[in-house]
């Protein structure tokens, strides 16, 4: 995980970035799981990027990439978890505030 104390992967980061009221992620984790229940055929460790890219593509531009969603302002670069990460990589690398 990138900032080291929550444990999953990268997904279960970008899915703390998405908007916090969005109605369509309770459907995507409620779709991913009916589709775990039924006929998986993904790994179960891998439920965390079913869900997020089931929820990006029901964006505006279907399948975008996780780094051009955030560019496009669907996932929230002044999230909490995200501006814990730039103040640790500008610390790691004595970057000054932009």
């Amino acid at each position: 995980m990138p900032d080291n104390t929550i444990p999953g992967m990268i997904e279960h980061f970008i899915g703390l970035l998405r908007p916090k009221n969005d109605v369509l992620w309770p459907l995507a984790e409620k779709v991913v799981q009916q589709v775990a229940n039924t006929d998986c055929r993904f790994p179960t460790t891998q439920m965390a990027k079913a869900r997020i890219h089931t929820w990006l593509a029901w964006q505006k531009e279907p399948g975008m990439p996780m780094g051009q969603a955030i560019t496009a302002r669907y996932l929230d670069a002044d999230a909490p978890h995200a501006l814990r990460l730039i103040s640790w990589i500008r610390d790691l690398f004595d970057l000054e505030p932009a």
